[in-house]
């Protein structure tokens, strides 16, 4: 399955003025306030997903559609038409849909492997804003973010844009760079935020009794 990252998010209300007023005020660490305060305020969110990997040494891109889904604290949902993706922060289960088969791993964040969570909400915790500025994207208002790493040798992701729409503030597109030069940009639409999914939701789309299952937490294969 292809390594699928993800990107999200936020509703602000500012009455007293426009919202071209606040294209006109904002700060880069305005924005990313409002972000974040929206995370917090999050229980879950569903999104539709388009990602364009490209790999810069061999000069090839692969596209991936599909829909992301998160339950706080770290409940993730990534699903395509081949595969589905579970990980509850502690375990990983790769799920071959048309292969009816699934491995079950320890979930280890560090390296090429995070929560999508770390680069859409988290991401001032560990990179500095180098650039900051309004742009427009298919006919919306917003901002571009560009961040670069603050402990370069630690992280992945070496360099990090995101655009987050004015209007209803949320993160639509993220674009990185990784420390193989290899280009990841990841589109997000179709927002539900605060819906009635729950972790009981994720448990159902565990593999079942069916689905003939590898298990490396057990085996230590």
């Amino acid at each position: 399955m292809k390594k699928l990252y993800l990107t999200v998010i936020i509703s602000a209300l500012l009455p007293a003025f426009s919202v071209n007023n606040l294209i006109a005020q904002m700060r880069s660490s305005d924005v990313i306030k409002l972000v974040q305060d929206k995370y917090k305020a999050m229980e879950n969110f569903k999104a539709e997903f388009f990602q364009v990997q490209e790999w810069t040494l061999l000069e090839t891109a692969d596209t991936t559609r599909g829909n992301i889904s998160l339950v706080k604290p770290d409940f993730l949902i990534i699903e395509t038409t081949e595969a589905r993706l579970l990980t509850d922060g502690k375990s990983v289960w790769d799920y071959k849909l048309l292969e009816n088969s699934a491995r079950i791993d320890i979930f280890e964040s560090g390296g090429s492997t995070f929560l999508p969570r770390e680069f859409l909400f988290e991401f001032p915790d560990r990179y500095i804003t180098v650039d900051f500025r309004n742009e427009q994207r298919n006919g919306k208002d917003g901002y571009i973010i560009e961040l670069e790493p603050k402990e370069p040798d630690e992280e992945f992701m070496q360099y990090l844009e995101v655009w987050i729409e004015a209007d209803i503030w949320v993160v639509k597109q993220v674009k990185y760079t990784d420390i193989n030069e290899d280009i990841l940009h990841y589109y997000l639409s179709n927002y539900e935020i605060n819906t009635s999914m729950s972790v009981e939701d994720f448990e159902k789309l565990k593999p079942g009794k069916d689905v003939k299952i590898r298990d490396l937490r057990k085996k230590g294969e």
